[in-house]
């Protein structure tokens, strides 16, 4: 994704050769790693909290998809075009179907075989080194190469210098680095949480924002261009056993020998094989089953996952991520507009109110009318409050009470408190009088800043339900909130 993300701003920058080229991924890489280093030392890790289960899981399943289908062309020794999106890539690849390389084919089929075998039989067998090692040893000794099968080839010896990217391309590079750096976090720390929630532990946003920055930075300085967490390495890494940042180590430690030592080793090793090594891994990665679960469990997170995964596979993944957060976010605000509300009845021989749907054997009143509100009170949810309010009471005519159980009420806004005192007032308008019970002592504060009980000097503020039921059955009639009758015990302090 961050070689995409490079190859498009190289294009799109329009510079006059390799040179230039390479200088401006080198820039690209030193502003990105600046920035997430800024974003990690100031705390914006929290932005993986807008990144929910079904989010990642959509998300990291049509990337895996999307890097399974770019390895088919090698796999089959076909030559497609890169880029495009997946129905175009389907159709070169069918397209170019009768051009199959079958030696190419066939080694890479057997890798592919091997590993999977490696891993339903002997997991703990280093199946993608076992494959990686026979196929060359295979291709070098049975000369292989020679009859079409397409090989790594030479590669440069010896580690790389050090660089020090100019500021020649540095204003240009900075949208473009802000959106790698942000667009690389957020596929590290799916893939991060993804592979936390299937081997249970915690992932810190901000330790990996720090991280990835002075990976970026190294990057810059040593003639590299962005990196990140990627997908297939982290399925294949995780594929081996690594359990723990060692593995980074052994991994860099032997990388390094390879390039001082070893690379003529590599020549013969075929390109077939390296993509069946990532074709297996990310086929991992694919959550199908999460997405049927969802299906069954809960629709919203499901509509999600679909967006998610959708608009990544046949867009882009950078708008299918835009858009599988924003489904969150809208689902979650109108979610939030449409609390719960229980009508409360009382349980038979006991002081317990609970909500009638739930209980069959809840008694009510038919004078009073017991609710609760299951959500904090704030601007986005008061009107449907409002609306079914106004339903409950226009279908019950002896109605003379309403007693609202505030007890799972954490949170009152300015916009709520006016809400209420018109509520109140629109009640009180016809002859049903508000009280309310359990009220929290941060809600209570708040109904006093916002002159709720000078307004209304006769609302009471009851400790339970069942205390507001019997002092209100003990009432003659229905006194006005606006007036300072007070009848039966003394109410809670205001």
């Amino acid at each position: 994704l961050v070689s995409l993300l490079v190859s498009g701003a190289i294009e799109y920058a329009e510079l006059s050769g390799p040179g230039e080229a390479i200088e401006f991924a080198l820039t690209l890489a030193l502003c990105a790693g600046l920035i997430q280093l800024l974003m990690g030392t100031i705390g914006l890790g929290f932005v993986v909290d807008f990144l929910s289960h079904p989010v990642i899981s959509g998300f990291t399943s049509a990337v895996a998809l999307l890097i399974g289908l770019s390895q088919l062309p090698q796999l089959l020794g076909i030559d497609v075009a890169r880029g495009g999106g997946v129905v175009s890539r389907i159709a070169a690849i069918v397209a170019q179907s009768g051009e199959i390389h079958w030696l190419t084919a066939i080694v890479g089929s057997c890798g592919v075989a091997t590993l999977l075998v490696c891993r339903r039989w002997v997991p703990k067998v280093p199946g993608a080194l076992l494959v990686v090692v026979g196929a060359t040893a295979l291709t070098s000794m049975a000369g292989l190469a020679e009859h079409g099968l397409a090989v790594v080839g030479q590669v440069p010896a010896g580690l790389p210098t050090l660089t020090l990217p100019t500021s020649t391309y540095l204003v240009a590079c900075l949208p473009t680095a802000a959106v790698i750096a942000i667009i690389s976090f957020a596929e590290s720390i799916s893939v991060a949480k993804a592979l936390a929630r299937r081997h249970r532990y915690r992932v810190a946003p901000n330790r990996e924002l720090l991280a990835l920055g002075a990976a970026n930075l190294a990057a810059s300085l040593t003639g590299g261009y962005p990196v990140t967490g990627g997908l297939s390495r982290t399925a294949v890494n995780d594929r081996a056993g690594a359990a723990s940042q060692m593995a980074g180590f052994i991994t860099a430690v032997t990388v390094a020998s390879v390039a001082l030592v070893f690379t003529p080793a590599l020549q013969a090793l075929p390109t077939a094989v390296l993509s069946a090594v990532i074709l297996t891994a990310v086929v991992s990665l694919f959550d199908g089953k999460e997405a049927l679960r969802l299906w069954r469990v809960d629709r919203p997170d499901f509509m999600i996952w679909c967006v998610t995964f959708g608009v990544c596979l046949f867009v882009g993944v950078e708008q299918g991520l835009a858009a599988g957060v924003g489904s969150a976010i809208l689902w979650f605000a109108y979610a939030a507009s449409q609390p719960h509300i229980a009508v409360l009845g009382r349980l038979p021989r006991t002081t317990v109110w609970r909500n009638i749907e739930r209980n069959d054997d809840a008694i009510e009143r038919a004078d009073l009318l017991a609710i609760r509100i299951d959500a904090p009170l704030y601007f986005g949810n008061v009107r449907s409050v409002r609306a079914a309010l106004n339903r409950l009471v226009d279908a019950r005519p002896a109605l003379r009470y309403v007693v609202l159980d505030c007890s799972p009420i954490t949170r009152l806004d300015s916009t709520a408190a006016e809400a209420l005192m018109t509520s109140i007032d629109e009640l009180d308008a016809r002859g049903v009088v508000t009280h309310l019970a359990t009220v929290r002592g941060p809600v209570r504060d708040r109904l006093r800043l916002f002159g709720v009980l000078d307004a209304y000097p006769g609302l009471r503020l009851f400790e339970r339900v069942h205390e507001a039921a019997e002092v209100l059955e003990m009432s003659p009639q229905a006194a006005p909130v606006s007036e300072a009758v007070i009848f039966g015990p003394p109410a809670l302090p205001a």
